[in-house]
């Protein structure tokens, strides 16, 4: 868990990707429009290198904030081959001519309609005149002036080292970019052969302390852009990674509709569990049906509804978002629902529990009900459309990292919460991951969509989360060994009445039968009294007995323990309350470091391996930095920029994914020839004495 992040980070190097030479600038001037300049900027950074002075730049991408314009291109491409779609079998379809694909149209039944099962032909055309009007609006405003503003920049270098040099001479820390220039950039008493300068960079390289009083400065205003301009300079994610139409979202925005979002979930969790424990107290046969139905369900709203209404820059953050919510989700339906719905949790029902979390998940991917659905049903009556065809067959449902993570953490988190009372839960949930491992590697073959590439934050969320289960794993064994037997029943230590003495008529309660059976009972006179006391202290009251030696004792002063149960207990309250802090140090400290690293040093983050002596263009099967928006009911995404200069053998490499589609059919650059300067803009300067497959300099 220490090493993790280390141990990524060497993973990754031996897999070379795009984003190991490419840089994000997060905050550029929102006129910086022109890719020369950028180029110009970057490329004092090759000053000595070489055959590559003045060539460190190979590829510049500028995103715009143009996100609506691309909805309403990507839309309207989505309505036009619904309308399409309607043609009469042997009918020429001619997408310039809309009314004349309105009168080749089937006709679609009335009950369909009623139904909102089919659009009518005449709706769409409407709404695809709409969405042109909209367009042209946005061209109209274009020509008199008005532009898109820049959101980033990715600059993309011709060796690692390059990017390495850059990444740490333009890094600085958070408070030092909302300062001035003059705080910023070095002064001259600081850059000359003096013993002040010496003593200055001797205290600077102290680290981490010392960066707090000497914080590390530009080392000329040459690393400001336009000379005026502190820039915001991080790794790259990789390309499959960014979505690209949430990189002009500001951080207010998305920050806002995370907690919509969230106090949406808290409020979709609450009446979830409200309803299976309604259902479970008045029909108390069908409470575990609604269980499992409540455990879809939930995760679904979270995925379709919830995270789509959420902006996420990159697919990673994206898929912890899921994560966090489904996981929390599952361990509250689970290890709180199951136990409050039955007045006891018996070892029947937790068995029942790890047997169904074994095998009945896995069961359904393996069924894969709704791929075979889709490929055996639906797929076989496409006619007309190899690519509607094609879509049917491209696997069933989207079981990304997020559906796979919190299935792990849900069996981790019950066999750790159960293994008090349920020892046997080990060997059950070493089993179901077993089972998971070997169903997860035969659907990752056979059934499940590819996922897109996500870097290390999602594993590191999910170690945290195993964090947090080891902690009250150890808490709870403590509790349950010191209210065992749990009958809620203590010593008084006084002797009976003479009135209970004597043979008495008692009623027992049998498990077994769900019935009170009549039985005699002989009370002596040297039977002592017993008295109530709750053996169930859960909350605040039981933590402050761990934490508070002097509670503790307190609380088992008339104690129901033996000797020998008190001093295991004792033993055991000090290891968790060592865990229990321990614990909360090391999760908080672990993200705490690392945000002070990035408020203190910057967002630069020395390499743990050697850097490798590789040039960019010499790598033909990279995926570039193209902005790419994706839409259901297509097999490919659509490019929001002008690749026509991309030589025809090489666009899967450069897109990082491949389509029978045309490359042009999939551009949205040439929809509208007015509206060429509101997209992104990608340029490549091959390096000197190389080949490059680029046909010229501009894609």
């Amino acid at each position: 868990i220490i090493n993790s992040d280390r141990r990524a980070i060497r993973v990754d190097k031996k897999v070379q990707t795009a984003d190991d030479y490419t840089l994000r600038v997060k905050n550029p001037p929102i006129d910086a429009r022109d890719p020369e300049e950028w180029k110009i900027f970057f490329d004092q950074f090759a000053e000595d290198e070489g055959d590559l002075a003045g060539h460190a730049v190979t590829c510049c991408t500028v995103v715009l904030d143009n996100r609506k314009l691309l909805f309403k291109l990507v839309e309207r491409r989505a309505a036009l081959r619904k309308l399409k779609l309607m043609a009469r079998p042997g009918s020429k379809v001619v997408c310039a001519d809309l009314d004349d694909m309105v009168k080749n149209s089937i006709r679609i039944p009335q009950w369909q309609r009623l139904l909102f099962l089919a659009p009518d032909a005449q709706k769409i055309k409407n709404h695809i005149d709409t969405l042109t009007e909209e367009i042209h609006k946005i061209s109209r405003n274009v020509e008199e002036g008005e532009e898109f503003p820049v959101s980033e920049i990715f600059v993309t270098f011709e060796t690692e080292h390059l990017h390495d040099k850059a990444w740490k001479a333009l890094s600085l820390s958070r408070e030092q970019r909302k300062q001035g220039i003059s705080e910023v950039v070095q002064q001259e008493w600081q850059q000359g052969r003096m013993l002040c300068s010496i003593i200055w960079h001797i205290l600077s390289c102290i680290s981490p302390f010392s960066r707090c009083f000497f914080p590390k400065k530009l080392a000329s205003s040459q690393l400001l852009f336009r000379r005026n301009h502190i820039l915001y300079v991080d790794k790259s994610p990789t390309p499959s990674q960014i979505q690209w139409w949430a990189l002009g979202v500001k951080d207010k925005e998305r920050i806002l509709r995370s907690v919509i979002s969230f106090i949406i979930f808290v409020g979709a969790t609450c009446a979830g569990a409200s309803l299976v424990l309604f259902i479970h107290l008045n029909f108390d046969r069908l409470g575990f049906i609604v269980t499992p139905a409540v455990d879809v369900a939930i995760p679904w709203i979270v995925r379709n509804l919830l995270s789509s209404f959420e902006e996420h820059k990159t697919a990673s953050s994206y898929q912890v978002s899921q994560y966090i919510k489904t996981a929390i989700f599952r361990i509250v339906n689970y290890a709180v629902l199951t136990p409050v719905m039955r007045s006891t949790t018996s070892i029947d029902s937790i068995y029942k529990l790890f047997i169904g979390m074994t095998f009945t998940q896995p069961a359904l991917f393996l069924l894969d009900y709704i791929g075979n659905f889709y490929r055996h049903i639906l797929g076989p009556r496409v006619v007309g459309d190899q690519q509607q065809m094609n879509l049917k067959f491209m696997g069933g449902g989207d079981y990304g990292l997020t559906e796979r993570s919190t299935n792990l953490t849900k069996i981790f988190f019950l066999a750790c919460w159960y293994s008090t009372i349920f020892p046997a839960g080990f060997y059950f949930g070493a089993m179901a991951l077993l089972v998971q491992y070997a169903v997860d590697k035969y659907c990752l073959l056979r059934t499940f969509q590819p996922a897109p590439k996500l870097g290390k934050f999602l594993s590191k969320v999910t170690v945290t989360f195993y964090l947090v289960i080891i902690v009250l794993y150890f808490v709870n064994v403590t509790y349950t060994f010191a209210g065992f037997p749990h009958d809620d029943v203590c010593k008084d230590n006084t002797t009976v009445s003479e009135e209970y003495i004597g043979v008495k008529e008692v009623t027992t309660y049998q498990n077994e039968t769900s019935a009170f059976t009549p039985s005699k009972a002989i009370v002596n006179d040297r039977d002592i009294n017993y008295k109530f006391c709750s053996h169930f202290k859960i909350g605040h009251e039981y933590i402050w007995k761990i934490v508070n030696s002097k509670a503790l004792g307190e609380w088992m002063f008339d104690s129901w323990m033996l000797d020998s149960q008190i001093t295991a207990f004792e033993i055991m309250a000090i290891l968790s309350r060592v865990f229990l802090f321990s614990g909360i140090i090391f999760v908080s400290g672990r993200w705490l470091v690392e945000y002070l690293k990035r408020k203190i040093h910057g967002s630069y983050a020395k390499s743990s391996g050697q850097l490798v002596d590789a040039r960019f263009s010499n790598e033909t099967t990279m995926a570039w930095f193209v902005p790419q928006i994706p839409k259901d009911g297509f097999d490919h995404k659509f490019v929001a920029c002008d690749i026509s200069g991309i030589s025809a053998m090489h666009p899967s490499e450069l897109l990082g994914w491949s389509s029978e589609a045309s490359v042009e059919s999939i551009n949205l650059y040439y929809d509208f020839p007015s509206l060429s300067r509101c997209f992104s803009v990608v340029r490549h300067w091959p390096p000197p004495m190389e080949s490059p497959w680029i046909e010229n300099n501009t894609v």
